[in-house]
């Protein structure tokens, strides 16, 4: 798979100013079955252009920079009916993306003094930052895509503005529209790739109880802000062709990383504090951290012992 960084004047934009940041072959949603990421796509757009409206009402342009104290002077300057009208448009965009609890919360700060109008003037300050309003859809949400979309392509009002796109190939002097309309809709990104600037760069598997890596499960899958999933070593299979191919000393090197949780932590330790991560080496002082201290070696040695049998590397 290619990657290519374009100047900024290369990128897709609209007839609305919304510059693409990234071109992504769309097969991969489809051959992912990833739909989950165009629904996220529409939603954010909707978000974003429904501030944009607003703004257009009091005057303010779509992607000026404003305190809040200038945006509610604006908007206190104005008819209240005005902030009102305002308010239901944001909060009809909330009865179709809220659920049914949500949705008369929102409500409720009607009656909750000024809040009503310090909400809608905060809505208008996202729109400080060009991705707009930010909606946070919980796993467990009731709320159907299906029905989301459908509601926002049968409602003018919320559906997001599209328009051909103009880009051109770096090193060309003309420019390239698009012959159909195209959306161009805020995402949510999560790097894979870690830089090695904290502990979170290097990938670890969760120990059990006798240092095996853990399998993960639905009990624990969200137990941690960042997933530990048990990392993919060696399989009976591969054992045997690693020791038929490179002997056992090789296959107790790579035992001993993955299941002596002091090896583990030690070979962590090496990765993160190295000048250059993917060339070192040694990962692990084997004078210091000698082979044959992981934890399932150590319990069959102990269950042997107490039968009267040992175990030697001679």
């Amino acid at each position: 798979m290619g990657v290519a960084v374009w100047p900024d004047e290369c990128m897709p934009v609209d007839e609305f100013g919304n510059v693409a940041d990234i071109i992504q072959f769309g097969g991969s949603t489809l051959n992912r079955m990833a739909n989950g990421q165009l629904h996220e796509q529409l939603i954010g757009a909707v978000g974003r252009d429904v501030i944009k409206r607003i703004r257009r009402v009091y005057g303010i342009g779509d992607f000026d920079i404003m305190d809040f104290d200038d945006i509610k002077r604006i908007v206190m300057d104005r008819d209240i009916a005005m902030a009102k009208e305002q308010f239901d448009y944001i909060l009809g965009w909330y009865k179709i993306i809220s659920t049914d609890t949500d949705y008369p919360r929102a409500l409720k700060m009607l009656d909750q003094g000024e809040r009503w109008i310090n909400h809608l003037c905060h809505v208008i300050e996202d729109g400080n930052d060009p991705k707009g309003m930010f909606i946070h859809l919980p796993p467990n949400s009731k709320v159907r895509m299906d029905e989301v979309i459908r509601q926002v392509k049968e409602d003018p009002a919320y559906m997001p503005e599209m328009s051909a796109l103009r880009y051109k190939w770096p090193g060309d002097d003309e420019y390239t529209v698009t012959v159909g309309e195209h959306l161009i809709g805020p995402t949510y990104y999560l790097p894979l790739e870690k830089t090695a600037t904290d502990w979170s760069g290097v990938s670890s598997s969760n120990l059990g109880h006798f240092g095996t890596p853990a399998k993960l499960t639905q009990l624990d899958k969200y137990t941690k802000p960042g997933r530990e999933t048990g990392t993919k070593a060696t399989g009976e299979d591969e054992f045997r062709n690693l020791a038929k191919t490179f002997g056992g000393e090789v296959l107790a090197e790579i035992a001993d990383m993955h299941n002596n949780p002091v090896s583990h932590r030690a070979v962590c330790r090496a990765i993160i504090t190295a000048d250059k991560p993917t060339n070192i080496e040694e990962a692990i002082d084997r004078e210091k951290y000698p082979i044959g201290g992981h934890r399932p070696l150590s319990y069959i040695q102990h269950m042997s012992l107490c039968s009267g049998k040992g175990f030697s590397r001679k």
